[in-house]
């Protein structure tokens, strides 16, 4: 069944509401969600994306969660050079993070898929040796059975 859209805002408003039920009747500190994600393969995808992960950043501030968005690190570092300074607070505010979402990209999806496919055919290729391993096996029965009969 295909997700409507209003369907998906629900469902997200019903996941909001859980967040922020669970982190008032816990009565400990909001949890700690940072945020990672990968730049797109342009800009326009990488400004895309990052407008939506402000809003689930808002939306998880709002919700009682403490929610911080950091792009890929290594990305970070080819782009600006960092401090010492700068990237040891990275690091300490990752360290401090009880929950991490990954935000991948549409080349992470295809290099999954890719790698789906490349499993499926190595377990193709499995299933296929076992066969020819019991076929092998099955016809140097009979082939004894017919080297027996030959030689009596």
């Amino acid at each position: 069944m295909p997700f409507h859209f209003s369907s998906i805002e629900t469902e997200w408003q019903r996941f909001l509401v859980e967040v922020h039920s669970l982190v008032s009747a816990t009565g400990k500190p909001a949890p700690k969600i940072f945020i990672s994600y990968a730049w797109e393969s342009s800009n326009e995808a990488t400004e895309s994306m990052q407008q939506r992960l402000a809003l689930l950043q808002r939306d998880l501030l709002a919700a009682g969660a403490y929610a911080r968005v950091q792009q890929n690190y290594q990305q970070l570092l080819k782009r600006f050079e960092l401090t010492e300074i700068a990237l040891k607070e990275q690091v300490e505010t990752f360290s401090k993070t009880q929950i991490t979402l990954t935000v991948l990209t549409q080349e992470n999806e295809q290099l999954r898929q890719f790698q789906q496919q490349a499993e499926d055919k190595i377990h193709a290729l499995r299933d296929e040796k076992l066969f020819l391993i019991q076929e092998k096996s099955h016809l140097q029965g009979q082939f004894k059975q017919l080297q027996a009969s030959l030689t009596s």
